[in-house]
């Protein structure tokens, strides 16, 4: 019989295996976003750290969202400077600028990418950390 019926229209089982299928795929390109918004809920602080390299974090739509990533993000070594639309200008003590962007995702969600490392310091620390685990592991198989 195939995907099509006698009046050549797709039938009922077809069209489910087709919107499963669809709907997967999307899923799978997606699933850093569906990891995010699922630790974002369980986060207390209200944001989520997505990706190092931009460093870009989640927060919900809302005000408290955004109040918890810049409280958090005002313990680094950068200061709100101003806002121009949908991008914070950040200096810091050398005067050097950082441009956090925000964007609006899936109807209930902020991202923000920021042009440069918040926390640089932080960041050089746990790839030191990483390169010497990955150090050890490999002694330990010799």
């Amino acid at each position: 019989m195939g995907l099509f019926g006698k009046d050549n229209k797709l039938s009922v089982p077809a069209a489910m295996i087709s919107a499963v299928g669809i709907a997967g795929t999307v899923l799978w390109q997606k699933k850093d976003w569906v990891k995010c918004v699922a630790s974002l809920h369980k986060n207390p602080a209200g944001w989520v750290l997505m990706s190092r390299e931009p460093e870009v974090y989640i927060t919900k739509a809302t005000d408290d969202g955004k109040a918890g990533l810049f409280e958090y993000l005002s313990t680094s070594q950068w200061h709100l400077a101003d806002q121009i639309a949908d991008g914070f200008f950040w200096l810091n003590e050398n005067e050097e600028i950082l441009l956090l962007r925000q964007k609006k995702v899936m109807k209930d969600y902020w991202q923000w990418t920021a042009s440069r490392p918040f926390f640089a310091e932080t960041a050089a620390k746990q790839d030191d950390e990483t390169k010497n685990d990955l150090d050890i592991e490999l002694e330990a198989e010799l």
